[in-house]
């Protein structure tokens, strides 16, 4: 009795979900059709468009390229912000061809993919509502064939765009990799180039919400079921072949591909790199602190030394007349490691590299006792490296080669 109603509470659970996520999932698909289609609207009233188009209800006319470009980056756009920012909630479906895909990969369960294709649906039929309601003019959104494009080549256009975007989807959001945040980016970008493509001759809906929602307003044409018959078609292709490469294991093909380690990387076979290096050599008493006198020549405030890629040294205070070079600053993320020093005030003393381009002799501002303790700065320190794809970027045959000019004291 208690596993009963515990799996009623859990199913119960998953249903209140599944309905927020489809809620969710209305509001997106409307934002996105939203924008994307008050762009395609805002196009088709455009002055060039007005004056090249024949006004015909049932043709599908595009003006010019800047028409096509229009609505191309309309789409586009819209999507990708949409996409964005509902991604994290609802997965950012937005199209009930490819929710079938996922249903088929397992990404959605069938009770949610049901309530995704109603609420994508909806929002089809709301956005075009809400775009004839305050825009003037009659709605010019709808998708339609081309003057001289056939129906069976409307079909076969629509499966290809939409297996493209589909597998685009499945292989950049549905599969889990380091490029997964910014899946909706490349999902915009392949949504323009299809657009490029499928426009002029289909209207390149590759969603049925997208085309069913304008033709509720505006009627339907006799081959509207072209745009659920193709895009089916192309997004099922497209759950097959991610299937299938899954079931072959394909990571094996093309491996370490999210890997950051150095030595996945090309084998640079003994290739010498030259660079300059800027050292810095510590001199202090045997105290070390912070006394409440300062030198009386502060240390500068651009202080820092720019080097790579050597690794860090650390400076040791309580060590006397110690010779470390500072942690290279040639990169902001090398900052964190620098030594920090601080200045009368008590403010970080490190805000880039020093610009001095001799050797300079300082009292050091705090933790040194007067009695002569100083800094000096060597720069222009010519190295040379033979760098080898391994962890620590060196070679460990013994062959590190190193040449100091004559006044380098590190």
């Amino acid at each position: 009795m208690a596993e009963n109603s515990g799996s009623m509470d859990s199913f119960l659970l998953q249903t209140k979900r599944d309905l927020l996520a489809s809620v969710t999932e209305y509001l997106g698909t409307t934002v996105f059709l939203l924008m994307g289609l008050g762009g395609i609207q805002a196009a088709a009233m455009s002055n060039e468009a007005a004056e090249k188009a024949t006004n015909n209800p049932v043709a599908n006319e595009v003006a010019s390229v800047s028409h096509l470009m229009y609505i191309s980056m309309s789409m586009s756009m819209a999507l990708l912000a949409s996409a964005w920012t509902f991604f994290r909630i609802s997965g950012s479906v937005f199209n009930p061809n490819v929710a079938l895909a996922l249903l088929m990969t397992g990404a959605l369960k069938p009770i949610r993919f049901f309530l995704y294709v109603i609420a994508e649906i909806l929002a089809g039929i709301t956005a075009s509502g809400i775009l004839n309601a305050i825009l003037p003019g009659s709605l010019a959104v709808g998708c339609g064939l081309g003057l001289e494009t056939k129906v069976w080549q409307g079909l076969i256009i629509e499966a290809v765009l939409t297996g493209i975007l589909t597998f685009t989807v499945l292989f950049l959001a549905v599969e889990k990799h380091r490029a997964t945040p910014f899946a909706p980016v490349a999902i915009g970008l392949v949504l323009f180039a299809t657009h490029m493509f499928g426009v002029i001759f289909t209207g390149a809906a590759m969603n049925s919400a997208r085309a069913f929602g304008p033709d509720v307003i505006t009627g339907f044409k006799t081959y509207h079921w072209i745009y659920w018959i193709g895009p089916s078609i192309g997004s099922i292709v497209a759950a097959m072949l991610y299937l299938f490469l899954k079931s072959v294991d394909y990571e094996a093909l093309n491996p370490k591909q999210d890997s950051d380690r150095i030595e996945d990387s090309p084998d640079l076979q003994g290739i010498e790199v030259k660079m300059r290096r800027r050292t810095t050599q510590y001199e202090k008493g045997p105290e070390y602190g912070y006394p409440v006198g300062v030198g009386q020549n502060p240390m500068p405030q651009n202080f820092g030394l720019v080097s790579a890629p050597f690794p860090p040294s650390v400076y040791r205070g309580n060590v006397p007349d110690v010779c470390a070079p500072a942690n290279p600053l040639a990169y902001e993320s090398s900052r964190p490691q620098s030594p920090v020093l601080r200045s009368r005030n008590g403010a970080a003393s490190i805000s880039g590299g020093m610009s001095t381009a001799a050797s300079v002799r300082q009292i050091h501002p705090k933790g040194f006792p007067q009695n002569g303790a100083h800094i000096e700065h060597h720069e222009n320190v010519e190295r040379t490296e033979t760098l080898s794809p391994l962890t620590d970027g060196y070679a460990h045959d013994g062959q590190r080669k190193t040449h100091n000019h004559t006044g380098s004291v590190c």
